[in-house]
């Protein structure tokens, strides 16, 4: 049997190179189309845009992000939830869509899978900022040693030159509490207390 062979005039190949690129700024208009339609609010029309971006490109990985958090606006989570999945099941080491999966499920009670796409989208990126997050489910669920790890983690991580983050020290505080670590517990929520207030008082802090 003779093989096949496909050939291609070479004259056709800057035409394909230029259809390619026609197709891509195609893409690009619609998903930056369906930003401007985000930043009014109208997560329906913008959820419209990003599709047909998708169309164009289905490997487009930000208008797969996007129209999940639109659809998550318009409290449709599980199909936000299935965006994310389908991006996720062709773009296999996109952190940011498990961070954001990872939060979808957090609000319909989800908390282990939630920790399971929160540990992944840091075994991808380890500087994702989802360490709180996961420590947050991780509390949820009674793993308070757990929990402190991830706070200590974020805490311990924060660049000299940003602001040193109260709600992380509280969180934390509670956790100790919760594992009868009282003195521990105690510096955290001072240390909450001069973040939140620096020049108010230790008892402003709600335990």
């Amino acid at each position: 049997m003779r093989k096949s062979f496909l050939i291609i005039p070479l004259f056709i190949l800057p035409l394909l190179g230029f259809n390619q690129e026609i197709n891509t700024l195609a893409a690009y208009n619609e998903f930056y189309n369906g930003l401007e339609k985000s930043k009014s609010a109208n997560y329906s029309e913008a959820i419209k845009h990003f599709e047909s971006a998708i169309e164009i490109d289905s490997t487009y990985k930000e208008a797969y992000l996007r129209m999940a958090s639109m659809e998550y606006n318009l409290n449709n989570t599980r199909c936000a939830i299935d965006i994310l999945d389908k991006i996720i099941g062709i773009e296999s080491n996109y952190a940011s869509a498990y961070h954001n999966r990872g939060f979808f499920k957090s609000t319909i009670n989800n908390y282990v899978g939630a920790i399971e796409d929160y540990t992944k989208a840091l075994e991808i990126d380890p500087d994702n900022v989802c360490h709180t997050m996961r420590g947050d489910m991780k509390y949820n669920i009674g793993d308070y040693s757990g929990a402190i790890a991830d706070y200590t983690y974020y805490i311990d991580s924060t660049p000299y030159n940003m602001e040193e983050d109260p709600d992380a020290y509280f969180a934390r505080g509670k956790a100790y509490r919760e594992i009868k670590n009282n003195e521990a517990a105690d510096l955290d929520f001072k240390k909450a207390n001069e973040l939140y207030f620096p020049a108010g008082s230790f008892d402003n802090v709600k335990k």
